[in-house]
């Protein structure tokens, strides 16, 4: 199995699952104060190191029931995200939202912004994401 010293940074820029606009996969592993048995033994398979590759979910994207706002996700490394947005994008308020991605999963806490809808679960479908009420927000 190759070993990854320290400091190590592998960069893999791959297409989308399927055609979006100007959406790129990011996916980096940094072994930097690691040593290599403490990378996740799910990730091994026959002697060599698989990285998972699920799709990007950064990125900005239109709400059909906000067409004059805008929604802007980042992700961290640890799945942890935040959502900015506004309903209104010139004269709108724009809110911060904290949310989690896991696998083909987003969920938002828009208890600040909506306290009645509370947490949400979003599931990735390609270049946009999928709501339980049939909403959809397309990535930009």
């Amino acid at each position: 199995m190759p070993f990854f010293g320290p400091g190590t940074c592998l960069l893999f820029a791959l297409p989308p699952p399927e055609p979006c606009r100007n959406q790129h996969l990011h996916l980096s592993l940094s072994t930097a104060h690691k040593p290599e048995r403490s990378l996740p033994r799910a990730g091994r398979s026959g002697g060599g190191f698989q990285l998972p590759v699920a799709p990007s979910v950064a990125g900005r994207y239109s709400d059909p029931n906000h067409p004059e706002g805008y929604r802007a996700i980042a992700v961290r490394g640890d799945g942890s995200a935040t959502v900015v947005g506004s309903d209104r994008a010139k004269s709108g308020v724009e809110w911060t939202l904290p949310a989690e991605v896991s696998g083909e999963t987003i969920t938002i806490d828009f208890t600040a912004k909506a306290p009645q809808v509370g947490k949400l679960a979003g599931a990735l479908d390609g270049c946009s994401i999928r709501f339980p009420d049939g909403n959809r927000w397309a990535k930009e």
